[in-house]
């Protein structure tokens, strides 16, 4: 026999070796997960073992298929159920993990990623849904609508709401407890004033309060100082004292102003005439327009030569109003 057949029938032997070793070990694997079912570890050179430490290996040798072994390895792991609890180690590295299998309230806050900073909220600023992020308390105000600059936040009857910015000069004016606030055109500009157009002669019985024909209306619901500038004048031939007063009344409601009589002009001496110009000041809270009127009256016991309500370029008697709120 020569050299090169003893070499060929040596690697023949040597090839039907191998592949026995290798059907043998494929054998033994497919025991020990029918046995154990469990994580099988293929290392380097052959052999395995079933404690559990997932560490895989190469697969060498001259099998036919190694792909074919691979899958069913894989197969088999997937088959055998749950892996367990690890008692201890860390997860590095590991992706698509599911997250139905995590028990409620098992994730602390210890093991959530760190705020950047203080004062921050979770949630979401960005346009449509995605990831969760931090947000200012600025940021969660907007929430509330388009916010712009001069808005302000205002608790409506079940919600926060927003009151966009008013018209420049206007003040926020509250409407009480079950209303929202609003802005209202700035008081100061809500005035008015009527001048009595000619003398007004008082020929009235003692005591009896005339109409001098001078008037205002207040436009709407508020608080009004009313004022008054009133020039008087008497004269008489017998009975002295002899004196003039006026007042406020309100003509919508029939009733006088609490609190808006005047003193206006008084003479002691007969033959005499004596001239005056008096105020009134007095703040009024109405409920809608009202209509109000200048009144006045004089003394009575007396003979009088003159009494009235002067108005003229010598000094007018008006009557005005501005509202406060």
């Amino acid at each position: 026999m020569t050299p090169a057949m003893m070499l060929a029938i040596a690697r023949h032997h040597q090839r039907k070796a191998e592949q026995s070793r290798a059907v043998g070990f494929f054998q033994e694997v497919q025991r020990e997960l029918r046995k154990n079912r469990q994580t099988v570890i293929v290392a380097a050179g052959g052999g395995g073992r079933n404690d559990g430490s997932a560490v895989w290996g190469s697969i060498t040798g001259t099998l036919s298929n190694q792909a074919d072994l691979q899958g069913a390895l894989d197969a088999k792991v997937t088959s055998g159920g749950a892996l367990g609890t690890p008692s201890s180690g860390t997860l590095t590295n590991c992706t698509g993990l599911p997250t139905a299998g995590l028990v409620d309230d098992a994730v602390t806050y210890a093991k959530m990623q760190n705020i950047s900073a203080t004062s921050r909220i979770l949630g979401r600023k960005t346009a449509a849904a995605g990831d969760t992020e931090e947000c200012t308390l600025s940021d969660i105000l907007d929430f509330v609508g388009s916010a712009a600059q001069g808005d302000i936040l205002y608790r409506g009857s079940s919600a926060w709401a927003r009151l966009a910015a008013g018209t420049s000069g206007y003040v926020l004016k509250t409407q009480g407890a079950s209303a929202n606030p609003a802005w209202t055109d700035w008081v100061g500009a809500e005035s008015g004033e009527s001048v009595l157009g000619s003398t007004f002669t008082i020929t009235g019985s003692a005591g009896t309060y005339q109409n001098t024909g001078l008037s205002i209306t207040l436009p709407s619901a508020g608080t009004y100082l009313i004022t008054a500038s009133i020039r008087g004048v008497v004269q008489v031939s017998a009975g002295v004292p002899a004196y003039i007063v006026s007042r406020l009344y309100n003509v919508t409601d029939s009733a006088a102003v609490t609190n808006s009589e005047r003193f206006v002009c008084l003479i002691h001496t007969t033959g005499q005439q004596s001239q005056n110009t008096c105020g009134i000041g007095v703040l009024l809270t109405v409920a809608a327009s009202k209509t109000i009127r200048l009144e006045a009256f004089r003394s009575g016991g007396t003979t009088y030569t003159q009494s009235g309500i002067l108005s003229n370029t010598d000094g007018r008697t008006t009557l005005g109003y501005v509202r406060i709120y």
